[in-house]
């Protein structure tokens, strides 16, 4: 019985780390109405019935433009070219300046919305990265300093939720973004329309669900380091101490990135750094605590050699920009993946 409690333990650990990393995806969803050359119809949807829609389809997109909503109007001489949101724009076609990830762009949306003059809300992802939103010619939010150039640039990507009113029903979004930065440029996830309760508990939720892990995980691995402290011979608490802290304050570099709301001013840079370090480190760590309580069935080399992979990964985040180490990153996912896989068959054999 003792044996079977481990296992589920190993077992529900793994779980959550793979759910921390965040290599899950959603649930597909059913095939909802998308956005057409810029435009899409919500007039007979109903947000309190049908939920959240996603602003996904056809936008209206300004390459190495940044158009100000004045400038939009019935004898306006601008032409759009559209593209695919969620996506980024180095997808667009394969104009060699533009696979590079790096310019700037606005996209427009004109949306009607079913009811006039409800409170609605906007829960807007992680757009890279820095952008200016308007909604019906009013600025509502801005993320880092946009510009032409990285020089004039100030990178800053965090998720965020705004709310307005739908007026008259049609909703007009414009949303000028540049990126310098990172290697993909523009809309990556999804931007999400509500009721202004919608968006709020929506975002409540993930944030009280990233303060959960952060919360517990340190509680846990704090206690196991201090256990460690008096009964150093048992190795398995500083383990799984450290892989709990790790983990723990992994949580507040994903998701919503609640290290901004603690401190507004955070360097950025550094905040992806610890998003990326935090899943490299947790590895071989978890690989060790796993070694001290089942050492047969687990490899020593196997340790080593997650160990070098994380070394190289880690120097090449520190001392490299985003742009350079976000790229490889897949390839770290894919290892890790074959050692969960590996961990996964020693605790059958155990």
């Amino acid at each position: 019985m003792k044996v079977n409690k481990k296992f589920l333990k190993y077992f529900l650990i793994i779980v959550v780390f793979i759910l921390i990393t965040g290599c899950t995806e959603q649930t597909s969803r059913e095939r909802l109405p998308e956005a057409t050359k810029g435009k899409l119809d919500l007039s007979s949807w109903d947000f309190k019935k049908n939920g959240i829609f996603h602003l996904k389809g056809n936008w209206e997109f300004y390459w190495e433009q940044l158009v100000d909503p004045k400038d939009f109007s019935d004898d306006n001489t601008l032409k759009p070219e559209f593209i695919k949101v969620p996506d980024a724009w180095k997808e667009y076609n394969s104009d060699d300046e533009r696979q590079s990830g790096d310019g700037f762009a606005t996209y427009r949306l004109i949306i009607n919305t079913p009811y006039p003059n409800q409170s609605l809300g906007l829960d807007i992802p992680k757009i890279s990265t820095a952008y200016r939103l308007w909604v019906n010619k009013d600025l509502l939010v801005t993320n880092g300093r946009v510009g032409i150039t990285a020089d004039q640039s100030i990178p800053q990507s965090q998720p965020t939720m705004a709310f307005l009113n739908s007026s008259e029903g049609e909703l007009e979004l414009i949303i000028q973004i540049s990126n310098f930065h990172q290697h993909n440029g523009g809309i990556l996830e999804n931007i999400k329309l509500g009721t202004e309760d919608q968006i709020k508990l929506t975002g409540n939720r993930h944030i009280a669900f990233d303060l959960l892990v952060f919360g517990s995980l340190s509680v846990v691995g704090i206690y196991h380091l201090i256990f460690y402290f008096y009964r150093k011979k048992e190795r398995s608490n500083l383990y799984f101490g450290v892989f709990c802290v790790i983990i723990g304050m992994r949580a507040l570099f994903v998701g919503e990135l609640f290290i901004f709301h603690l401190f507004p001013d955070f360097n950025w840079e550094i905040a992806l750094k610890a998003e990326y370090l935090t899943f490299y480190v947790g590895t071989p760590v978890f690989m060790l605590y796993l070694k001290s309580i089942i050492p047969k069935e687990i490899s020593m080399k196997v340790i080593q050699l997650s160990g070098m992979v994380t070394l190289i990964f880690s120097v090449l985040v520190v001392f490299n920009p985003v742009k350079v180490y976000a790229q490889y990153n897949v390839f770290y996912q894919i290892f890790a993946v074959l050692i969960i896989s590996y961990l996964l068959y020693a605790m059958v054999l155990a």
